[in-house]
């Protein structure tokens, strides 16, 4: 009976265990899922790959709430998939600000106006107090420097920054920049104005541009009064304020009266073409002799300058060229012109067709500091730049016997040495 009793016990215990086993192996149920899908304290994230905004930070870590891997997985690293392989990007550009940096600093289309969105011009009146600078670039950083260099007569200033890419940007348009003459009443000093422009020290462009003075000037005598008026109009006027004669032209420069206010000696100029190259040869320029009385205008020369006439208007002497030298040469002669009754000049003379002057030297010599000594005669120097024949590039004994104070008389065509050359005077 014991034995019996034992056997059913062990039994029970069997049939116990096994029914525990089972329990604790149980698959879940749909419900006991759905129960956990919705239970608010547990949070499911999918994890993003590609973040929708990028945010130019670092690459944030994926959080996962609940996971299905097994333990001994778990030690891989979750922030970098090994499925998908994470793309390498390779930059084609700079991006400052924003702004896409794509190639070399680079200036260009530089201009002129007298305000910053005003019209490109080479050329200003008498009067300007400012001229604004305008230029156009791109492909600018924070880390470069610019340098602005301007030079105009008997002047020059240069300042150097570094890009303000905060204001300006990579790519634009440079308007704020401007030169000025707020104290004198004439404005901005009459001349020619280079400016440069520099990127990191290297050369980035150029451009000119040219400021007319106040060509105003009256006549002692008869108080008459001759001006250019936005410098493409000549206007001569009476002493009373009455206006006279008028001539239309390009630029009016030189006004000179002659004989008590009876004849205006004028030079008119286009310079539209030496702003752009810088070429002294460049500037054409036609002087001219006017009779405000009768309207007659009668040209006097080419490319001239200094020009000087005897009191009885028969005679003019003037140099003749640019200026420009090289090597041995210049582009500058001395001329002289008869007129006749009526003030046409009739003919014209150089150095050469005066006998006395050495007729093979034609090139090598220029003219300075000259001046009627009377009706007829007119002194100079003339002074070489070097002797063009030598092949040493010295002077030689001849050449220096050449040059030297020179009096030119007209009535008779004759040129004689006077002396050694004088002190500078100009």
């Amino acid at each position: 009976m014991k034995r019996l009793f034992f056997f059913a016990g062990c039994l029970i215990f069997v049939l116990c265990a096994c029914e525990s086993a089972e329990t604790e192996q149980a698959v879940p149920t749909e419900a006991s899922v759905a129960e956990t899908a919705t239970d608010p304290t547990v949070e499911l994230v999918e994890p993003t790959l590609e973040p929708a905004e990028p945010t130019g930070e670092a690459t944030p870590t994926v959080a996962v709430g609940a996971s299905a891997v097994p333990d001994e997985e778990l030690t891989a690293d979750l922030s970098t998939p090994t499925s998908i392989p994470e793309p390498t990007a390779e930059p084609t550009a700079e991006v400052v600000d924003e702004q896409v940096v794509d190639g070399p600093p680079e200036f260009g289309n530089i201009r002129f106006a007298t305000e910053p969105n005003g019209e490109s011009q080479a050329i200003f009146p008498p009067g300007t107090q400012e001229v604004y600078a305008l230029w156009d670039y791109m492909g600018m950083t924070a880390e470069i420097e610019v340098r602005r260099k301007w030079r105009w007569p008997n002047e020059a200033f240069e300042r150097a920054e570094v890009w303000d890419v905060t204001s300006y940007g990579v790519e634009g348009t440079v308007d704020d920049i401007f030169i000025y003459d707020y104290e004198s009443e004439q404005g901005l000093e009459q001349g020619l104005y280079s400016f440069d422009l520099f990127i990191d020290g290297l050369w980035a462009g150029s451009a000119s541009f040219y400021v007319h003075g106040d060509e105003r000037v009256v006549d002692p005598v008869s108080g008459r009064v001759a001006y250019a008026d936005n410098m493409s109009q000549l206007i001569v006027e009476e002493a009373d304020g009455s206006v006279l004669a008028t001539l239309n032209g390009f630029e009016f420069e030189n006004l000179v009266w002659l004989q008590d206010g009876r004849y205006l000696m004028y030079r008119e100029v286009d310079r539209r073409e030496y702003v752009k190259t810088l070429v002294p040869w460049a500037i054409v320029s036609n002087s001219w002799l006017f009779n405000p009385d009768t309207g007659s205008v009668a040209l006097l020369g080419q490319r001239l300058g200094h020009e000087q006439f005897t009191s009885d208007l028969r005679y003019l002497a003037a140099e003749r060229g640019s200026g420009f030298a090289d090597a041995c040469g210049i582009d500058l002669v001395l001329q002289f012109s008869m007129l006749n009754e009526n003030r046409v000049v009739v003919a014209a003379y150089e150095p050469a067709d005066f006998a006395g002057f050495p007729a093979d030297w034609t090139v090598g010599y220029y003219p300075k500091n000259g001046y009627w000594e009377s009706d007829t005669d007119f002194v100079v120097d003339i002074a070489v730049l070097c002797d063009p024949f030598s092949v040493t590039g010295e002077v030689d004994e001849e050449v220096e016997k050449r040059k030297g104070v020179y009096r030119f008389s007209l009535d008779t065509l004759q040129a004689e040495r006077i002396g050694d050359l004088r002190e500078e005077t100009e």
